[in-house]
């Protein structure tokens, strides 16, 4: 789709999908801040957030290894809770988690507590359990703090083709990215006997080597050479 621009005030602050917003305020005078705040709050988010507390869901968007500490990472709680104390579980790396307790919670204004809520972000010190380990360089942005992971191979998508030279059947393998999740996929079936440029399908896509954490809703991008195309996950099986 093709975006445009415009300038809003006060009597048109509705949100367009195709429209990009132009808000002109001052931070001299403090015109139209308050247009602008109420704009950004009434902004769908990018996250739903849940309040299960039986399904902890933490994104990690930063880790660090402080010397004295041990590992420290830092994120967003999807859903649940998190507790001083509590055992998760760190991962998917390569289809595997490892065991860790949380040591120590602190919140965005470097405050220790004891619980960290959904909807919130904070640094959480943790250590291993057991022996196994893994190293920093592993522990990249977009690996999970789970209670309960389940792992899935299978899935099928709502896909549509961006750019395509022939068409696509069955057994085609494209390089698929979700979130922090980059493998290869291959398709086992379709709605459709064939997908060419700019057609929408329902596509069975599985997982080459590992399975992975996925979600309903989460978005994909697949690729190869320089086909290209996206959809959004609908069903696991």
């Amino acid at each position: 789709a093709l975006f445009k621009t415009r300038i809003v005030s006060e009597d048109s602050l509705e949100i367009s999908e195709t429209c990009i917003p132009l808000i002109k305020v001052s931070s001299v005078t403090g015109e139209n801040i308050d247009n602008l705040r109420h704009f950004i709050s009434n902004m769908k988010p990018i996250l739903t957030f849940k309040k299960d507390v039986s399904m902890v869901h933490f994104i990690i968007e930063s880790v660090y290894i402080i010397k004295g500490i041990g590992f420290v990472v830092s994120g967003i709680l999807k859903s649940g809770t998190i507790n001083t104390g509590d055992s998760l579980l760190i991962g998917p790396f390569f289809g595997r988690y490892y065991n860790v307790q949380i040591k120590s919670i602190h919140n965005n204004f470097r405050e220790s507590i004891e619980t960290l809520h959904y909807s919130n972000s904070g640094c959480i010190n943790f250590k291993f359990k057991g022996k196994n380990t893994v190293k920093r360089s592993m522990i990249r942005k977009g690996v999970k703090l789970l209670s309960s992971p389940i792992l899935y191979r299978d899935f099928k998508a709502s896909v549509k083709i961006l750019h395509h030279h022939t068409s696509i059947h069955k057994g085609y393998k494209p390089f698929i990215h979700c979130n922090n999740i980059s493998q290869s996929c291959k398709i086992i079936g379709m709605d459709k006997e064939i997908l060419r440029l700019h057609e929408k399908a329902i596509v069975h896509f599985r997982f080459e080597y590992y399975p992975e954490f996925i979600e309903i809703g989460d978005k994909i991008i697949f690729r190869e050479g320089r086909t290209k195309g996206v959809g959004e996950i609908i069903e696991f099986l």
